[in-house]
């Protein structure tokens, strides 16, 4: 089954080569938002397996604040798609998690959405 994914980038380039490797890659985009108001309401309406999120998007609400939002709802791993290389902080604070640098490369963003998908899956029972 593929993997159902929720990008969420505001810059119109960058969001449409991300759904053009995703498409590659035989991912399901199930839908797409540029604001983090806008991506924690279709969280809640599409259910993705996982979200693609920029860090930096319109409105006034980030994308760390909106995968907070989102993440105090549901269990759904979030890459986050940003310019920066080093650590990402919110307030103050450190932010955990994947994420892929701008320019991405298709094998990076395939193996972070893998690895994010593979730390979702219940451990396998077979002994």
């Amino acid at each position: 089954m593929k993997a159902r994914i929720l990008v969420v980038e505001d810059d119109q380039i960058i969001q449409l080569d991300l759904r053009r490797h995703l498409k590659q890659l035989d991912y399901l985009i199930v839908g797409t938002a540029d604001s983090g108001e806008e991506a924690v309401a279709k969280a809640d309406q599409l259910e993705p397996d996982l979200i693609l999120m920029d860090v930096r998007l319109m409105g006034s609400m980030d994308g760390i604040e909106a995968a907070r939002q989102i993440r105090s709802k549901r269990d759904v791993p979030v890459i986050y798609v940003t310019a920066q290389s080093g650590d990402l902080t919110h307030g103050g604070q450190k932010v955990l998690g994947p994420r892929v640098t701008k320019p991405f490369k298709t094998a990076e963003l395939q193996d972070a959405i893998e690895s994010a998908l593979q730390s979702k899956q219940p451990p396998d029972d077979r002994t």
